[in-house]
C-alpha cells in the first residue's frame, strides 16, 4: 500500500530575477518531496517560451529559507543546506549554490566563502543571510543584535569575498515607560 505524502514531507522555494542580455523575468521554483527533487524554470518576457521546463536540479540540497536565496544580476544564490564548519572561533558555511538563469544550468558550488568571527556561539551563524546591495551578492552577518558585518562577493571562481560595512546598531527591545501596560506604583 503506497505511504501517503504529509505535508510537512514537502519543501518548496521559488526566487525571481532578470536576465539583463534577454530582458526576460524568470521564475526558478525548487520543489523537495520525498525521493524526488524537481527544477523547473518559468520564462515571462520576449522569448515566447512561457511554460514550466524541467531542468537539472541542484548537485547538492540548497537551504530552502527565505533569507538564504537572492538573485542577482541573473543569477540565484542558494545556502547549501549542510551543516557549517567550525575551525577554532572561525566559523563558515560549507558553501553557496547558484543557478545561471540565462543558461538554465547550475554553476560550481562556492565553498565556504566568508570566515566569520564567533565571539562567543557558533550558533550564532543563524545569523547569515544573502542580499543584494550595489549589483552584489551580500552576505549578511547580525552579530548578538549589535552590529551587522556586510560581506560582498567580489570574485566567485576564487571564492573572495570581503567585509566592506559594519553596521552598529541597537537591536534590542527597549522598555518605554509611555507605552507600559500596567502602573508600576
Amino acid at each position: 500500500m503506497p505511504r501517503k505524502m504529509a505535508f510537512l514531507d514537502y519543501r518548496a522555494s521559488v526566487a525571481f530575477g532578470r536576465v539583463a542580455s534577454t530582458g526576460d523575468y524568470k521564475l526558478l521554483q525548487l520543489n523537495y518531496k520525498p525521493y524526488e527533487q524537481l527544477c523547473e524554470v518559468f520564462t515571462h518576457g520576449g522569448s515566447g517560451d512561457a511554460r514550466w521546463r524541467g531542468k537539472k536540479t541542484s548537485p547538492i540540497d540548497v537551504d530552502m529559507r527565505p533569507l538564504s536565496r537572492v538573485a542577482v544580476d541573473g543569477i540565484v544564490y542558494f545556502f547549501l543546506d549542510q551543516d557549517i564548519d567550525v575551525v577554532g572561533q572561525d566559523v563558515r558555511p560549507k558553501g553557496i549554490a547558484s543557478f545561471d538563469l540565462l543558461t538554465e544550468e547550475w554553476r560550481t558550488i562556492l565553498q565556504g566563502p566568508v570566515p566569520i568571527q564567533i565571539e562567543e556561539d557558533p550558533a550564532d551563524y543563524a545569523n547569515l543571510s544573502l542580499t543584494t546591495l550595489y549589483g552584489s551578492l551580500v552576505l549578511v552577518h547580525c552579530i548578538l543584535n549589535a552590529k551587522m558585518d556586510l560581506w560582498f562577493l567580489m570574485e566567485f571562481e576564487k571564492g573572495l569575498c570581503v567585509k566592506q560595512h559594519t553596521v552598529h546598531a541597537n537591536l534590542s527591545v527597549q522598555h518605554d515607560s509611555r507605552t507600559s501596560l500596567g502602573d508600576t506604583k
